[in-house]
C-alpha cells in the first residue's frame, strides 16, 4: 500500500471511528447523500448499519474474504441506488435484503468455482455444517416476514440490541417488541418446518444470535468500504458482484411491474365486458339522435397527451446530455463536482451516459434511431475507457477503475450487437 493510500485510509478510519451522528435519522442521512452526495452522511449510515450487513454476510458465507467482498458490494449497491430507495426510513430492512441477495450470489459464485476446480470444502464439525446450511435458509425466511416482525428480529438478534433499545428505535412499547419477537420466531419455525427443517424456537434464537455475538466488524473493513464506495476504486471482484446484483434487482422490478400490469389487464378485461354491454344501448340511442354534422368526432384527447409526453421526453434528453457534458469535462480534467467537493468518478460518468441512452431510446420510433443511440453510447464508452487508461498510466486512478471502464465499453458493444439482431 502506498503512503498516499495509507493516509487516505487513516483519514476514513478517524472519521468512521469517531462519534456517530445519532441525531440524524436514516431518512435524513440517505436524503443528504442521495441529493448532495454528502460523504459524511454515507459514512454514518455505514457505521450505523455495518454490523448488520457484516453479520448477514458472515452467516451466509464461510470464507471471511468472500464475506468482506459481499460487505463492500452491499454498500456499493447503496451508493448506486441511493436515489431510488423508496422507503428511506426503512433503510435497515433494505440493506438487510440487499446484503442477503449479495451474499447468496457470492456463495453461488464460490460454489461454482469449487465445482470447476473439483474442490470440496472440508468441515471438522457436523453441527457447524448443519448451522451453515440452515442459516441461509433462515435468512431467506426472515426476509419474507412482514416488516413489523422482521425489524425486531434484525435489531435484537442480528444487531444484538436489547428490547429496550429496539423499542426506542421502533417507537413502540417494550412489550410490543417482545410480543413481535415471539410471533416472528414462531412464524420462522412454521416456515422452516414446511421446508423440512424442524427446529425449536430456542434453537432458532441461538442460530440467529450466535453470529451477531461472534463476528466482529473490523474498523479497517469499514474504512476500506467507505473509500472504495465513494471513490469508485472497488476491486474487479467486488464490482462484478455489485453489477450482477444490480442487474438481478432490475429484472425483479421488471417482473413485478409486468405482473402488476397483467393483473390490471385481467381485471380490466373482465370489468370491461360488463361496462361495454351496459353502455352499448345508451351510446347507440345518442348516436341515432344526433345529425351527421353534429356527430363529427372531436380531436381525441390522447393525441394532445402524446404530444405533451413527447415534449417532456425531449426535455429529459436535453437535461441528460447537459449532465453528461458537464461530468465528462470534469472527469477528463480530474476535477470535483462544483459545490460538493466530491470528485467526478467513472461510476458517475457512466451513469450519466446511460441516462442519455435511455432518454434517446424512449424517443426512438425506428430501429435506425435505436441503433444510432446505441452507437453513440458505444463511442462514449470508448472515450471513457481511453481517458481512464491515460489516468491509470499516470497513477490518478487504480486498476479497478480501468477494468470497470473496459467492462462498460464491452457492455456497450454487446448491447449494440443485440439491438442489431432484433
Amino acid at each position: 500500500m502506498s503512503e498516499r493510500q495509507r493516509s487516505t485510509l487513516l483519514a476514513y478510519l478517524r472519521r468512521l471511528c469517531g462519534p456517530p451522528q445519532l441525531d440524524d435519522s436514516d431518512a435524513e442521512l440517505l436524503e443528504r447523500f442521495a441529493v448532495r452526495r454528502d460523504e459524511s452522511a454515507f459514512e454514518t449510515l455505514l457505521q450505523r448499519h455495518g454490523s448488520l450487513v457484516w453479520n448477514v454476510c458472515r452467516r451466509v458465507l464461510d470464507d471471511e474474504h468472500a464475506a468482506e467482498d459481499a460487505f463492500q458490494a452491499t454498500f456499493l449497491v447503496l451508493v448506486r441506488q441511493a436515489q431510488t430507495v423508496s422507503k428511506k426510513a426503512s433503510i435497515r430492512s433494505w440493506l438487510y435484503g440487499v446484503a442477503l441477495r449479495v451474499a447468496v450470489r457470492a456463495r453461488r459464485r464460490e460454489q461454482l468455482r469449487r465445482r470447476r476446480e473439483r474442490e470440496t470444502p472440508v468441515r471438522s464439525n457436523h453441527d457447524e455444517t448443519v448451522a451453515s446450511d440452515v442459516r441461509p435458509i433462515l435468512d431467506e425466511e426472515i426476509q419474507r416476514l412482514p416488516e413489523k416482525y422482521r425489524l425486531p428480529i434484525v435489531l435484537c438478534y442480528l444487531e444484538g440490541r436489547t428490547n429496550d433499545e429496539a423499542a426506542q428505535l421502533l417507537n413502540c412499547p417494550r412489550g410490543t417488541v417482545a410480543t413481535r419477537l415471539a410471533r416472528g420466531r414462531e412464524r420462522l419455525r412454521s416456515r422452516l418446518l414446511r421446508r423440512g427443517i424442524a427446529l425449536s424456537a430456542a434453537t432458532i434464537t441461538a442460530a440467529l444470535s450466535d453470529n451477531a455475538l461472534s463476528a466482529a466488524l473490523s474498523p479497517l473493513l469499514l474504512a476500506q468500504t467507505a473509500k472504495s464506495a465513494l471513490t469508485g476504486t472497488a476491486s474487479v471482484s467486488i464490482t462484478t458482484l455489485t453489477e450482477g446484483v444490480l442487474h438481478a434487482m432490475y429484472l425483479t422490478k421488471i417482473k413485478t411491474a409486468a405482473a402488476f400490469v397483467l393483473m390490471l389487464a385481467t381485471m380490466g378485461g373482465v370489468g370491461g365486458v360488463y361496462y361495454l354491454k351496459a353502455q352499448g344501448a345508451a351510446r347507440e340511442a345518442k348516436e341515432a339522435a344526433n345529425s351527421p354534422k353534429a356527430a363529427a368526432p372531436a380531436k381525441p384527447p390522447g393525441k394532445q397527451e402524446n404530444k405533451r409526453l413527447k415534449e417532456l421526453l425531449k426535455q429529459r434528453r436535453e437535461r441528460a446530455e447537459k449532465q453528461l457534458t458537464i461530468r465528462y469535462d470534469l472527469y477528463r480534467a480530474g476535477a470535483n463536482e462544483p459545490g460538493t467537493g466530491t470528485p467526478v468518478t467513472l461510476t458517475l460518468l457512466i451513469a450519466a451516459s446511460k441516462c442519455l441512452l435511455r432518454s434517446e431510446l424512449e424517443l426512438s420510433e425506428k430501429k435506425a434511431d435505436r441503433l444510432a443511440a446505441y452507437e453513440r453510447h458505444l463511442k462514449l464508452s470508448k472515450k471513457f475507457a481511453d481517458i481512464t487508461e491515460a489516468q491509470y498510466k499516470v497513477g490518478r486512478v487504480g486498476e479497478a477503475a480501468l477494468a470497470q471502464a473496459q467492462y462498460e465499453h464491452l457492455d456497450a458493444e454487446i448491447a449494440l450487437e443485440r439491438e442489431k439482431e432484433r
